[in-house]
């Protein structure tokens, strides 16, 4: 995939980035089974891509209303994912390697963790499965 490639004259990543999320957020609103199981799903997700990149997605019934690019300290949230950058790439490959096709596959086998109102998290874990399976698509 394009967007996990490293810019070599850079050495840095450019995944992810306000493009992908961008395309990642359509394509949450536009999925039928997320528009059907998400009805009461309000939460606001914080997603955090190794040390550098955060976003923040604000939810209500289910549809992404709004994100927030690198939230400082006075934006909260329900609850967060975080992992490694390493290992939000393997996740988002067209065909990932063994354990990096789920979170909970990330959670027990590569440093992935929820953070937060974890209990709101597994409320919601269907619709939230969904949307960590679109990032590839993005």
């Amino acid at each position: 995939m394009a967007s996990t490639k490293l810019n070599e004259a850079k050495g840095v990543t450019t995944f992810p980035n306000e493009v992908w999320v961008g395309s990642w957020v359509n394509l949450i609103n536009k999925d039928s089974e997320i528009n059907r199981l998400g009805n009461f799903f309000t939460a606001d997700i914080m997603f955090k891509f190794g040390k550098e990149k955060q976003y923040i997605l604000n939810v209500y019934q289910g549809k992404v209303q709004g994100v927030i690019v690198d939230p400082i300290w006075d934006k909260s949230w329900d609850f967060g994912i975080v992992a490694s950058q390493e290992t939000w790439q393997n996740s988002i490959e067209k065909m990932p390697k063994p354990f990096y096709q789920d979170l909970f596959g990330m959670m027990w086998n590569h440093g992935m963790t929820i953070e937060g109102n974890a209990v709101k998290a597994m409320q919601n874990i269907r619709v939230l499965k969904l949307m960590m399976a679109l990032m590839k698509h993005a």
